[in-house]
């Protein structure tokens, strides 16, 4: 039901308070849900506030002309975290994620990872999910409660801004997948109302994106300080044939989709990159199987059949075939030579700089080739 006039006081407001709109509420016509000066957050009847210029949309500003390279981690193994890398400002641990249908945020921080980033000079923007990687955990239906109820939004937004403020973080990074296609709204909503919370306290707000329905791409766009381009996964085990998992046309067209159709500024745009690929294998009667394989597991493959390395230039990327036991085995090679083309992209279109899926994958010369095209 919508709210009326009978609902509770919070503040009394006078002509000449300023507040932040959240834009329209999806649920409440006639009223504007706003956070006062004070901070406290309510709902104020639309004819009573005169909109001034969007602040979501004005923030660029504040971004850095120093482009980004940052890497993304899952878990936070030492290890994998490995040296200090030169050129690499921001690291992204996947630490958090919704751990109910309430809004409730399952914690696996790290302060042995997050002292040794730091004390490397790097951001720490944390990754929190919708809880796609946990077994027993129906993502899509808990994922849809939250972004359809304001309670539980609002307690998912206060344990975000929670673990930002206690665990002194950079910022935060929402990577929510399979969610409904008919919450896609809903799922802008919420990031509208996270966002001025997130930025209140110093952080940054960046979401993962990429082309499926269930992604108001535009609204997306305007309500964070960065949207991450996922570039990758244009075939995958579902395909019916083998190929480039990320042809550089391919990634190029999704990259000025978002300028152009979407509406995004490119200096909000980071480019998702990856430090794997797929080994595929045809059989005799032409069944397609495939493994991923990162980068590293690419060149040994290569060493171990002896293989020479041709150009493909449709992908953009070096390209090797294998024929062997009435198989075939095809394999478009993530390398320097297509990490530096994807660069190039973020060159070419201004981004505000690149990341990887994901760290541990890599082969060590990758990073040199960054450092050098983006500093």
């Amino acid at each position: 039901s919508d709210i009326d006039t009978s609902s509770q006081v919070l503040e009394t407001l006078n002509k000449d308070n300023t507040v932040f709109v959240y834009e329209d509420s999806l649920n409440h016509n006639r009223w504007y849900k706003v956070k006062s000066d004070s901070g406290k957050i309510g709902y104020v009847d639309k004819s009573s506030v005169t909109l001034l210029d969007d602040t979501l949309d004005n923030n660029q500003e504040e971004q850095e002309n120093e482009k980004l390279i940052m890497f993304w981690q899952y878990g936070s193994s030492l290890e994998t975290l490995g040296d200090k890398i030169e050129g690499v400002n921001v690291v992204m641990p996947t630490w958090y994620s919704i751990s109910d249908a309430n809004g409730n945020v399952e914690d696996e921080y790290s302060k042995d990872y997050y002292e040794r980033a730091k004390s490397y000079g790097y951001q720490i923007w944390p990754i929190i999910t919708n809880g796609f990687d946990q077994e027993d955990f129906d993502k899509k239906e808990a994922t849809s409660q939250i972004m359809n109820d304001e309670q539980k939004r609002e307690t998912l937004i206060k344990n975000i801004v929670k673990v930002i403020k206690d665990n002194k973080l950079d910022g935060i990074n929402i990577d929510f997948e399979g969610m409904k296609e008919e919450d896609k709204y809903m799922y802008t909503q919420f990031l509208r109302e996270l966002y001025p919370m997130v930025r209140e306290i110093g952080a940054k707000l960046s979401v993962d994106i990429y082309f499926t329905n269930y992604i108001d791409r535009q609204g997306v766009g305007k309500a964070c300080d960065y949207v991450m381009l996922m570039g990758y996964d244009q075939r995958g085990n579902w395909s019916d044939e083998a190929g480039s998992i990320s042809e550089i046309d391919w990634v190029e067209e999704n990259v000025n989709s978002l300028i152009e159709d979407s509406n995004i500024p490119s200096s909000k745009i980071i480019l998702g990159v990856p430090f794997y690929t797929r080994l595929w294998e045809i059989d005799a009667s032409g069944d397609i199987s495939t493994t991923v394989c990162s980068m590293q597991g690419s060149q040994e493959f290569i060493q171990e059949h002896g293989l020479e390395v041709q150009v493909d230039e449709q992908s953009g990327q070096h390209y090797v075939e294998l024929r062997e036991d009435d198989k075939t085995y095809k394999l478009w090679i993530e390398d320097a030579y297509s990490i530096a083309k994807r660069a190039d992209t973020v060159l070419n279109y201004n981004l505000a700089g690149i990341t990887a899926w994901q760290k541990g994958f890599e082969t060590s010369d990758i990073w040199q080739v960054l450092y050098e095209k983006l500093k």
